[in-house]
């Protein structure tokens, strides 16, 4: 039995909207420009890569008291590397 051969419409793409790729609001791991021992900030994406924990495990060990809060500065959480560095104990 051969196999039937069929055209998409060229119009057939653009009529169907994509679909809405939906955000779970969390950071996304990324990996630092400087190293821990050099004097800098380090964001949570940065802290999440160098720790190796999720978003949550993160906050989780912030609200338990086992790693230093972020500072702040409006919207945005930052860690000092010394800080950092300070509570991996390293």
């Amino acid at each position: 039995m051969a196999l039937k051969s069929f055209t998409v419409p060229s119009n057939a793409v653009t009529k169907h909207k994509p679909a809405l790729i939906k955000k779970s609001g969390h950071t996304r791991v990324k990996s630092p420009q400087i190293p821990l021992d050099m004097p800098g900030w380090y964001s949570t994406g940065n802290v999440m890569a160098v720790t190796g924990w999720s978003h949550s495990t993160l906050y989780n060990r912030i609200k338990e008291g086992k790693f230093p809060p972020p500072n702040k500065s409006g919207a945005l959480n930052f860690w000092d590397t010394a800080t950092v560095r300070d509570a991996l104990g390293l």
